[in-house]
């Protein structure tokens, strides 16, 4: 992906990460990605996702729920960043270009999962 990221796609790496801390997967490239994302500069714009920030409030540990909202105040409004990079989980973040690979990936019951799993 060249230029900068648009806010849908960062949208679709935040559920992303999400679909995997909540299925217990390696959420590393995802949150990488946000992490190369945010360092570029993002344009802030407003998005009400009340079932995602629910869901992940009701089955993550709290400190994932700390990182996830701080990521999601941060994709919505233009101080967020602060509030994120004063997180020590997200300062230990390495990034990951947003155009990684993805893990070689089978399905199954849930949807995905990485082979020799």
């Amino acid at each position: 992906m060249a230029g900068k990221v648009d806010g849908y796609a960062v949208r679709t790496i935040f559920l992303r990460a999400a679909l995997a801390a909540l299925s217990k997967a390696d959420t590393g490239i995802d949150i990488g990605q946000l992490k190369t994302v945010f360092d570029q500069g993002i344009q802030p714009q407003p998005w009400r996702n009340a079932s995602a920030r629910e869901c992940l409030q009701q089955h993550l540990r709290l400190e994932q729920v700390a990182l996830f909202e701080s990521i999601y105040v941060a994709i919505n409004e233009s101080d967020g960043i602060v509030r994120l990079n004063s997180l020590p989980e997200w300062q230990v973040v390495e990034p990951v270009p947003v155009d990684a690979p993805w893990p070689q990936q089978e399905c199954g019951a849930f949807g995905v999962m990485e082979k020799g799993a």
